[in-house]
This record gives structure tokens, C-alpha cells and sequence, in this order.
């Protein structure tokens, strides 16, 4: 009888832990049933009469932001930048590279894309981050079998190339 009602009481300290856990994490309401409940900081549809102005989340109101197009996910941080961009390479996705930063190493388009016709694939390896700089070194290879190697350094801003500063060391 004793064991019983330890194993009760565990069960019902779970519960109340669980249900604590939740509702910190913001982890929905509580359903019965086929009823949910919508969470109080859903947004107002347009043409609701909800007044516009700053959304509220919990006790901290922050701006409204305007709807953006969905359109490709800009990396998160200068290393991912750089990763994006190689692997953008490696694809042969040279507009994806091009919007990453190659605009910015290049005059055209056209150029920079003719720059790796003879390369099959690139290899980065990232040697440091510091700020908004990655320092790397590239292992090229070539379509005729030879390997080339780069190192140097990138500058990222807002998830794009914007300086580099390349040069062949073998």
C-alpha cells in the first residue's frame, strides 16, 4: 500500500513538472478533447479591425515586420557564408555563388563563372573565424586531375561575401 502510493505521488510530481516544463517553454495550450485553445499572441488577420502597431509577445512588445517574399535562406554566420558559397561551386550553382559574394569578386557574371571551368571540385577547410572574417584554404581540384591551393580571407557581411582576398600557394 505504501509502495502505491509513493509510486502515485511520483507520478503526480511528474505531471506537475511536466505541465511547469510546458507551459515555460511556451509549449501550446492544454488540449481536452478536440478543443485547442489559440495561443493568446496569434497574430491579427488583416481586415480584422485589430489596430496595427507593435505585436506583443508575453510582456515584451517588439515592432511589427513587414511580410517578406519567401526566397533562399541567407546562411547564419560568416563560416556558413563561406561554406554556402564553396558548396554553391561545388554544384555548379554559380548564381547561388554569385549572389553569396561572387559579385563581388568578379566584373560580370560571365567571368566568374568561366573561372571554374576547370575545376571539378573545391575543398574548404576553415583555419580560423574572427568577426565577421574566415580565413580558409581551398584544395582545387581540377578536371585534368591536378590540385591547386588557395588560402586567404573573406570578409561577410549579413550573410555575403563582400571582400576576399585569395591568392594560389600551391
Amino acid at each position: 500500500m505504501a509502495r502505491t502510493m509513493s509510486a502515485v505521488r511520483a507520478l503526480v510530481i511528474l505531471a506537475i513538472v511536466g505541465g511547469a516544463y510546458l507551459a515555460l517553454r511556451g509549449g501550446g495550450a492544454f488540449r481536452s478533447g478536440n478543443a485547442a485553445r489559440a495561443p493568446a499572441s496569434a497574430p491579427a488577420r488583416p481586415g480584422t479591425g485589430a489596430a496595427s502597431g507593435p505585436a506583443k509577445t508575453g510582456n515584451l512588445a517588439r515592432p511589427a515586420s513587414p511580410q517578406r517574399p519567401a526566397g533562399p535562406a541567407r546562411p547564419a554566420g560568416p563560416a556558413a557564408t563561406v561554406r554556402a558559397y564553396i558548396a554553391a561551386i561545388n554544384r555548379h550553382d554559380y548564381r547561388r555563388a554569385w549572389r553569396l559574394g561572387g559579385r563581388n569578386s568578379s566584373p560580370s557574371y560571365a567571368v566568374f563563372a568561366q573561372g571554374f571551368g576547370t575545376t571539378a571540385k573545391d575543398t574548404l577547410i576553415i583555419l580560423s573565424v574572427s568577426g565577421n572574417v574566415v580565413t580558409a584554404r581551398l584544395v582545387a581540384v581540377q578536371t585534368d586531375g591536378s590540385i591547386k591551393t588557395y588560402q586567404g580571407r573573406y570578409a561577410v557581411e549579413h550573410g555575403v561575401i563582400t571582400k576576399s582576398n585569395v591568392t594560389r600557394i600551391g
